[in-house]
This record gives C-alpha cells, sequence and structure tokens, in this order.
C-alpha cells in the first residue's frame, strides 16, 4: 500500500491514527447517487497501471487542503459504490489516474461506514458517529453485505478510546461498547 508515500514536503502518516493530531480529511464517496464523506481512506495499491504518482512539480494544488496537516496522505480519493462493486472514481494531489477509469479497488477489502442523519460525535482526531449508518461490507473490492446500524441508543465509551493509538475506524468501533 501506498498511502501516505510520496513527494510531498509534508510529513507523512502512516496506518496509525493517535487521537492527538490534526484530523483527517475524509475521502469522498458516491453512495446511491449521492455524494458524501467518509472518516478514513482506503489504501492505494503500490502499483496500479490507472494510477500514476506525480512528481512534486507536476502536483497542482488546485485543493489547498492537500498540502496542509490535515491531508498528510497528500491526496483525496472519490471513491463509488455502483452495482454491487467498490470503485476509485477520481484522485487530487500526488496522484492522478490515468484515462482509465473508474477502477474497481479489488486490492481493497473492509468495511465502509457511510454517514446517514445526524453527526453525534466529533473527535478531532477526526472520528465521526451519526445516528445512523450504513455498513457496507467489501471483499477485494466486492461488495459483500451491508446493514443499516442506528447509532442513536449506543454507548460508545470515548474517555476509554482517546489517548489511544488506533489503527483506522474498525479498531474505535470495536473499543466501543453496543
Amino acid at each position: 500500500m501506498r498511502a501516505g508515500t510520496g513527494a510531498l514536503p509534508l510529513p507523512t502518516l502512516n496506518s496509525q491514527l493517535s487521537t492527538d493530531m490534526t484530523a483527517q480529511i475524509g475521502e469522498k464517496l458516491i453512495f446511491n447517487g449521492k455524494e458524501t464523506s467518509i472518516s478514513f481512506w482506503p489504501s492505494l495499491p503500490d502499483q496500479h497501471p490507472g494510477i500514476i504518482k506525480l512528481e512534486a512539480k507536476d502536483i497542482k494544488y488546485d485543493n489547498r487542503s492537500i498540502c496542509s496537516t490535515a491531508c498528510w496522505r497528500g491526496y483525496i480519493g472519490t471513491w463509488a459504490i455502483e452495482n454491487g462493486y467498490f470503485y476509485l472514481v477520481g484522485l487530487v494531489g500526488q496522484y492522478k489516474m490515468t484515462d482509465k477509469y473508474p477502477i474497481l479497488a479489488d486490492w481493497f477489502s473492509g468495511t465502509i461506514r457511510v454517514p446517514q442523519g445526524e453527526l453525534i460525535y466529533y473527535d478531532r482526531a477526526g472520528f465521526k458517529v451519526y445516528d445512523r449508518e450504513i455498513h457496507v461490507q467489501i471483499e477485494n473490492g466486492k461488495v459483500i453485505d451491508s446493514q443499516s446500524i442506528d447509532n442513536r441508543d449506543r454507548e460508545f465509551n470515548f474517555p476509554k478510546i482517546r489517548g489511544k493509538n488506533l489503527r483506522n475506524f474498525e479498531d474505535f468501533w470495536n473499543n466501543s461498547e453496543s
């Protein structure tokens, strides 16, 4: 995986998230025809013919966020869930897509949490919990399950979570009480 590696003159973000750092800009997600954001970023593959890493001199800084401490990975991806598959459909920053897109994200396996409803918790590390979410389980780019989650009555043990190094939202979710 190459997320966070690169030529930007900024520190890079490894897979550890510290709750003492600047909240990171989420990726964009197109879900059921609507654009939303997700609070984590699926990794990019080490080498893919449809993804090109740019030289520092070739990076367009149209989006100033990509060169801030809120985007240590140096890029923002746009993803889509369509017809039972998970695709990378756009990149801004230190990577760009060739004209072969959308790209099936067959390197990705995990759960995408699609926000629905009102934001009920936000942590400065970037963790967000919405009163309702759709959890979409993806395996090698293919949607294998999805379920609606109602967080309105769920209790989260935020003081216990704060101060821990969490690898991703999955760690956060598993460290909360159901």
